[in-house]
Protein backbone atom coordinates (compact mmCIF):
# COMPACT_ATOMS: atom_id res chain seq x y z
CA UNK A 1 0.00 0.00 0.00
CA UNK A 2 2.57 2.28 0.95
CA UNK A 3 4.50 1.92 -2.40
CA UNK A 4 1.04 2.61 -4.25
CA UNK A 5 0.88 5.65 -2.17
CA UNK A 6 4.26 6.54 -3.19
CA UNK A 7 3.97 5.73 -7.04
CA UNK A 8 0.87 8.29 -7.35
CA UNK A 9 3.13 10.43 -6.07
CA UNK A 10 6.12 10.60 -7.91
CA UNK A 11 3.40 10.90 -11.26
CA UNK A 12 1.70 13.22 -9.83
CA UNK A 13 4.84 15.31 -9.69
CA UNK A 14 6.46 14.51 -13.03
CA UNK A 15 2.92 15.19 -13.78
CA UNK A 16 3.79 18.65 -13.42
CA UNK A 17 6.27 18.76 -15.59
CA UNK A 18 4.47 17.38 -18.67
CA UNK A 19 5.42 14.13 -18.08
CA UNK A 20 3.61 11.63 -21.28
CA UNK A 21 3.87 8.58 -19.30
CA UNK A 22 3.25 9.49 -15.91
CA UNK A 23 0.50 11.60 -17.05
CA UNK A 24 -1.33 8.53 -18.70
CA UNK A 25 -0.35 6.20 -15.76
CA UNK A 26 -2.37 8.85 -13.49
CA UNK A 27 -4.80 8.79 -15.65
CA UNK A 28 -5.45 4.89 -15.42
CA UNK A 29 -5.04 5.12 -11.76
CA UNK A 30 -8.42 7.69 -11.91
CA UNK A 31 -10.25 5.55 -14.30
CA UNK A 32 -9.75 2.58 -12.69
CA UNK A 33 -9.84 3.45 -9.33
CA UNK A 34 -6.12 2.11 -8.70
CA UNK A 35 -3.32 2.21 -6.21
CA UNK A 36 -5.55 3.84 -3.90
CA UNK A 37 -7.05 6.58 -6.21
CA UNK A 38 -10.74 7.10 -6.44
CA UNK A 39 -12.46 6.17 -9.29
CA UNK A 40 -12.83 9.42 -10.85
CA UNK A 41 -13.90 9.82 -14.64
CA UNK A 42 -13.23 13.15 -14.75
CA UNK A 43 -10.12 13.31 -13.31
CA UNK A 44 -9.18 10.23 -15.83
CA UNK A 45 -10.37 12.40 -18.45
CA UNK A 46 -7.99 15.52 -17.77
CA UNK A 47 -4.49 13.30 -17.78
CA UNK A 48 -5.43 11.28 -20.72
CA UNK A 49 -5.87 14.40 -22.77
CA UNK A 50 -2.98 16.02 -21.57
CA UNK A 51 -1.11 12.68 -22.29
CA UNK A 52 -2.23 12.75 -25.91
CA UNK A 53 -1.30 16.46 -25.71
CA UNK A 54 2.32 15.20 -24.88
CA UNK A 55 2.59 12.89 -27.73
CA UNK A 56 1.52 9.91 -25.99
CA UNK A 57 -0.71 7.42 -28.51
CA UNK A 58 -1.47 4.60 -25.54
CA UNK A 59 -3.45 7.23 -24.55
CA UNK A 60 -5.94 7.29 -27.10
CA UNK A 61 -7.27 4.19 -26.53
CA UNK A 62 -8.14 4.69 -23.11
CA UNK A 63 -9.37 8.17 -23.97
CA UNK A 64 -12.23 6.56 -26.45
CA UNK A 65 -12.99 4.35 -23.16
CA UNK A 66 -13.88 6.54 -21.31
CA UNK A 67 -15.96 8.75 -24.13
CA UNK A 68 -17.82 4.98 -24.15
CA UNK A 69 -16.09 4.06 -26.99
CA UNK A 70 -17.87 6.76 -29.41
CA UNK A 71 -15.68 8.53 -31.43
CA UNK A 72 -16.20 10.77 -34.29
CA UNK A 73 -13.16 11.61 -36.29
CA UNK A 74 -13.66 14.94 -37.76
CA UNK A 75 -11.40 16.31 -40.97
CA UNK A 76 -9.04 18.84 -39.50
CA UNK A 77 -5.13 19.77 -39.08
CA UNK A 78 -3.72 15.87 -37.56
CA UNK A 79 -2.51 16.92 -34.22
CA UNK A 80 0.65 14.71 -34.73
CA UNK A 81 2.08 15.52 -38.18
CA UNK A 82 -0.17 18.72 -38.84
CA UNK A 83 -1.17 17.40 -42.61
CA UNK A 84 -4.65 19.09 -43.44
CA UNK A 85 -7.34 17.09 -42.46
CA UNK A 86 -9.34 15.30 -45.49
CA UNK A 87 -11.64 11.74 -45.56
CA UNK A 88 -7.86 10.09 -46.42
CA UNK A 89 -5.73 11.01 -44.05
CA UNK A 90 -4.98 8.52 -41.35
CA UNK A 91 -1.79 9.45 -39.37
CA UNK A 92 -1.25 6.45 -37.11
CA UNK A 93 0.84 7.73 -34.84
CA UNK A 94 -2.14 10.85 -34.39
CA UNK A 95 -4.68 8.85 -35.24
CA UNK A 96 -6.61 12.55 -35.24
CA UNK A 97 -5.41 12.91 -31.82
CA UNK A 98 -7.28 16.25 -32.35
CA UNK A 99 -11.03 15.04 -32.34
CA UNK A 100 -10.33 13.30 -28.74
CA UNK A 101 -8.47 16.59 -27.48
CA UNK A 102 -10.76 18.89 -28.86
CA UNK A 103 -13.58 18.43 -26.92
CA UNK A 104 -15.12 17.06 -23.36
Amino acid sequence: MQCDALAVLWWEKAVVGGHANSQYRLGLCYMYGQHGCPKDAKRAMQHMKAAVKSGFTRAIEALKKLRGGALELEPGPCASCGAAGNNAHRCKAGAYAGALIGTS
